[in-house]
């Protein structure tokens, strides 16, 4: 399944597909084709975080932060933080609804 997101006024494709990645991954983000991909067999709460993940590495990228780009770390805390926040706050539901329905490809 492959939707369109803006991020920072660039067009990426986001597919969800069967990846064979290692232990710890769980999508990759390539800026230089404008593609972001999550594994489809991940559960919702982790799927969701993955993505917002391979946001942050998008927006860290296309912001000429290419030294964060690189800051698994970071990035895991700052996914995991604002998918909690969205989350609880009843925000994400809403959100996540909104996008499902206006980037299909």
């Amino acid at each position: 399944m492959k939707k369109r997101l803006n991020i920072l006024g660039l067009n990426y494709t986001v597919e969800f597909k069967n990846l064979a990645l290692g232990k710890q991954e769980c999508g990759n983000c390539s800026p230089d084709t404008l593609e972001i991909e999550i594994d489809a067999n991940l559960p919702p709460d982790k799927h969701n975080v993955s993505l917002f993940h391979e946001i942050i590495h998008a927006a860290l990228y296309e912001t000429g932060n290419r030294k964060e780009y690189t800051n698994e770390r970071l990035i895991d805390n700052l996914a995991l933080a604002l998918y909690q926040t969205l989350r609880d706050s009843g925000a994400l539901n809403m959100q996540w609804e909104m996008l499902k329905e206006s980037s299909r490809v």
